[in-house]
């Protein structure tokens, strides 16, 4: 390996650790403010090859909006290519009394069906009041 591709791998590698990082904390719902944390973690367990730089809050959102994009487009292209289409969509109530909508979808890949996340949003519940006339 020559002296370039040893610094590219090394990049790479380092990218990869701050990927893995954000995709650990959405997997688990997380508060996004912990990918700065983790930083000073990855330090004190001495990981090797922790990258230095790229650990502010406004990051880790540039590298979860770029996960999202690559996401977005994949779906879109498998949609686009098969012939059938399910849509569903689910309510929910989560722990926190907060209500959200799951909009999902199956689309047939090689005879198989195959799941895909539409949206996931949290719904604005507004109180509506009624008046009553005597």
């Amino acid at each position: 390996m020559t002296l370039v591709q040893s610094r590219i791998h090394l990049v790479a590698w380092k990218k990869f650790i701050q990927f893995v990082t954000i995709l650990h904390i959405l997997l688990h719902g997380r508060p996004m403010l912990e990918y700065e944390l983790l930083r000073e973690l990855f330090l004190l367990l001495k990981v090797k090859n922790t990258p230095l730089k790229h650990w502010l809050d406004s990051n880790d959102w540039q590298i979860a909006e770029a996960m999202h994009d690559v996401v977005l487009f994949k779906t879109s292209s498998m949609i686009l290519k098969t012939n059938f289409v399910v849509v569903s969509a689910d309510a929910m109530i989560a722990i926190d009394a907060q209500q959200w909508i799951n909009i999902h979808g199956y689309v047939m890949q090689d005879w198989k069906c195959v799941f895909v996340l539409l949206t996931f949003e949290k719904v604005e519940v507004v109180q509506l009041q009624t008046t009553l006339r005597v």
